[in-house]
């Protein structure tokens, strides 16, 4: 760069090219490669070394936040609430991005810095929602694109309601392995409908409600195969 500035005859060129540089020499980029056991020995074979890279990816803002950090942090969430996979595949864009080089490192590290504000409040959501995290994935479940305050009140209220139904009212549901037995499904299937047929709003026609009843009875059964939420 410092060489297309020498041979730049535009002085706004120049301070342009001379500002970049600038910014560039004031920030620690990384290379950001697929960590090996062995990788430090694999780029030494060819006399480089991977060492200052890592450390410097793991660095990249004032909270000591990187991308290792993000992706513990957002597995931790994946765990709390299934619909947050769109955070997943946007960290999974940002790396692949850089990777390929088709991001730049300012670009990169811009990125990964919103990406880590953005993951932040989602974190805090719950809380701004006036909801428990199993209830604020049963929302998510249930809201739709566009709601008025009322209706997304309701869904609120449905969202609650369903989970006291399935874990604190009688009679119990959600008896053991009630996911192994038709009957015993057939019934929590049951208790959603219901639920969600006295609180989720009227705008909600016949297609939107089994559309929402599927996507919460689908998601129980799959935690209750893998002896998370609801398994009883």
């Amino acid at each position: 760069m410092r060489g297309q500035i020498a041979r730049s005859a535009n002085d706004l060129e120049k301070r342009r090219l001379q500002k970049r540089l600038d910014y560039l020499r004031s920030v620690k980029m990384a290379v950001i490669v697929s960590e090996d056991a062995d990788e430090e020995k694999k780029f030494a074979k060819q006399q480089l070394t991977i060492k200052p890279h890592r450390e410097r990816m793991n660095t990249v803002d004032e909270h000591g936040h990187d991308v290792e950090y993000n992706q513990r942090k957002l597995e931790q969430m994946l765990q709390q609430n299934a619909t947050r996979s769109d955070f997943a595949q946007r960290l999974q864009n940002i790396i692949d991005a850089y990777n390929a080089g088709s991001s730049s490192a300012d670009n990169y590290f811009a990125e990964l810095l919103k990406f880590t504000q953005d993951l932040q409040e989602e974190a805090e959501r719950h809380i701004r929602e006036g909801l428990t995290e199993d209830e604020l994935e049963l929302f998510d479940l249930l809201k739709k694109d566009k709601m008025s305050s009322e209706e997304t009140q309701k869904v609120r209220l449905a969202a609650k309601s369903l989970l006291h139904r399935l874990l604190e009212e009688s009679p119990k549901v959600l008896v053991q392995d009630w996911f192994k037995d038709g009957q015993s499904k057939l019934r929590v299937r049951s208790a959603v409908e219901t639920v969600l047929n006295t609180h989720l709003p009227e705008s909600y026609d016949r297609v939107v409600f089994t559309e929402k009843c599927n996507k919460v009875f689908d998601l129980m059964l799959d935690y209750a195969n893998q002896g998370l939420k609801w398994a009883a």
